[in-house]
């Protein structure tokens, strides 16, 4: 065989192999980006239902983006949250994901790796507690959450081998999560809302990550800052809002050593829209467009993203006080 054909084929294989290595740390679950129900008032029942698509479609090394069509990430989550207000200071919800991953990776000659996985991803346990709710003060709040190894860590792919981490539905490990959300409306337009929300994500340890072998995602925080407001619209009630959103993440660690191709930085401009139909029911149609995008190494960053979702809410007072009515 020719020296340059050999040649080719030994760059043609360790591209392949540093392709595999290479993670992603923007395409797993937005578990953070969605988490929390709205404050209700005591005794309240609320469930939501969001469809969220995540496209990574840009490859970047640092903040510069690389012409090259090699690599596409897309990630389809179906998320159902159910909470309940206990008091109107105390309140529990309850967030159970369901994740689709897919990964393409194109070479010379139209030849592509095409790898799935699909699953119940990790559900989480939230805490809920309002500090304070006054028009003088507005509404402080804060959560704390545990998430739970519930989906699968453990995939493989069409020849029996496990896939890395970035693709699993599951992380195999507990997270610990703390939200700080504010509220405030205007004084000169009471219809109007700032709102601001951090989060921080404390990765916890798979300890069986490819056999004998640990991975830790890196520690996650996110921070918006926006403003909505409530408008009439021929008798229809419309929430619009818009915000932006910073979020950070620290490198993965594999065998407790940093992983290389992890961990950056992004700003993302989210618009939002929420439509009324009647008091206790909305739809809501929501994207995140991105501003600004750091990546260690080289990875492919998110391109857009969209979220669509139905809301609901009933409260058991009303229930009782219907009971009570008609008892005798």
């Amino acid at each position: 065989m020719p020296m340059r054909i050999n040649i080719f084929i030994l760059f043609f294989i360790l591209s392949y192999f540093q392709i595999l290595a290479q993670t992603c740390c923007s395409g797993g679950v937005p578990t953070a980006n969605n988490l929390g129900l709205p404050k209700a008032e005591a005794k309240t029942i609320q469930f939501s239902l969001n469809y969220d698509l995540n496209a990574l479609n840009t490859l970047k090394t640092g903040t510069k983006k690389l012409e090259s069509a090699t690599r596409s990430r897309l990630t389809h989550t179906l998320m159902l949250q159910a909470g309940f207000s206990i008091t109107e200071r105390i309140s529990f919800d309850l967030f159970v994901p369901w994740v689709r991953q897919e990964r393409e990776i194109r070479f010379l000659g139209n030849v592509s790796d095409f790898t799935t996985t699909t699953g119940i991803g990790d559900l989480v346990a939230l805490g809920k507690y309002n500090l304070w709710n006054n028009k003088e003060k507005g509404n402080l709040g804060i959560a704390l959450g545990l998430k739970l190894p519930t989906g699968s860590s453990t995939e493989v792919n069409n020849n029996n081998l496990q896939l890395n981490a970035d693709l699993q539905p599951g992380s195999g490990a507990f997270d610990q999560i703390l939200i700080l959300e504010y509220q405030r409306q205007l004084n000169a337009r009471p219809s109007t809302t700032l709102f601001s929300r951090a989060t921080v994500t404390q990765k916890g340890i798979n300890d069986n990550y490819l056999g004998d072998n640990t991975y830790q995602f890196g520690l996650e925080w996110q921070a918006y800052f926006g403003i909505a407001d409530r408008i009439l619209f021929k008798k229809q009630i419309i929430d619009p809002s818009l915000a932006l959103r910073f979020r950070s993440a620290s490198a993965d660690q594999f065998n407790a050593e940093v992983q290389t191709g992890t961990g950056g930085r992004w700003l993302f401009l989210n618009p939002s829209i929420s439509i009324w139909r009647g008091q206790n029911m909305s739809l809501t149609f929501s994207g995140d467009v991105p501003v600004y995008s750091y990546v260690v190494d080289t990875q492919v960053t998110p391109t857009y993203r969209v979220n669509v979702g139905v809301y609901y809410k009933f409260s058991l007072k009303k229930e009782q006080s219907e009971i009570r009515k008609f008892s005798f």
